[in-house]
């Protein structure tokens, strides 16, 4: 098995990352209604169109440990974002989405298809 050089994997996980969350946006943006709740956040964007599509990890680091992200931000960003997924492509795979997004396991550029075969 040929190991990737470190700087490799990171330059890999940063572009999917930058696309994952650019397709998240695209959907978010394209159902008005949920587009205008992203200004009502706290600390909210002016524009929904300033929001770049990310959503902070369910774990975070907070005085040196591990600890879970239980943010009003990151809450509405998810229940946000996991209307327009169930509105693009149905309940069983928000429900996926919203598995995957809460044990931190998101990863790849999403589909419903990461989703699906990822079960």
């Amino acid at each position: 098995m040929t190991r990737l050089p470190l700087d490799e994997i990171f330059r890999r996980t940063d572009a999917e990352a930058r696309s994952r969350n650019a397709e998240l946006r695209a959907m978010v943006l394209r159902h008005p209604d949920l587009a205008q709740q992203l200004t009502q956040l706290p600390w909210a964007p002016t524009s929904p169109a300033q929001w770049g599509g990310f959503i902070p990890p369910r774990m975070a680091l907070s005085r040196g440990q591990l600890r879970r992200n239980d943010s009003p931000q990151r809450a509405a960003l998810v229940a946000i974002c996991r209307t327009a997924v169930e509105r693009e492509y149905g309940e069983e795979i928000a429900r996926k989405w919203l598995e995957e997004i809460n044990e931190d396991r998101w990863s790849g550029p999403w589909s419903p298809h990461n989703t699906i075969e990822g079960s």
